[in-house]
């Protein structure tokens, strides 16, 4: 990877070059390292001079000896634009 003035050229393993104002690096978070995701492309940036910020997890398991939650109901289920607390057994909102 080569930046020239805004503009960034990709060159691949076939020597294809590709040029582009932008490049995303996704390459996994921290947050849940059994799925293979160990975080590496966190070290990969910050060898290529981009500034890393302060790293937290974002995805965390939830663990209850709840019978729902040992037969794995919640599995797949997604949330989006949600926010609920729980303090000590109760929701806060």
């Amino acid at each position: 990877m080569h930046d020239d003035q805004h503009v960034h050229t990709v060159i691949l393993s076939t020597k294809e070059k590709i040029n582009t104002k932008a490049i995303v690096i996704a390459a996994g978070g921290k947050a849940v390292p059994y799925t293979g995701s160990t975080g590496d492309g966190y070290a990969w940036a910050k060898k290529a001079g981009h500034t890393i910020t302060e790293l937290y997890p974002t995805e965390v398991p939830l663990i209850s000896k709840e019978k729902f939650m040992q037969r794995k109901d919640l599995q797949g289920l997604s949330l989006r634009d949600t926010r609920t607390l729980f303090t000590h057994g109760t929701v806060s909102n």
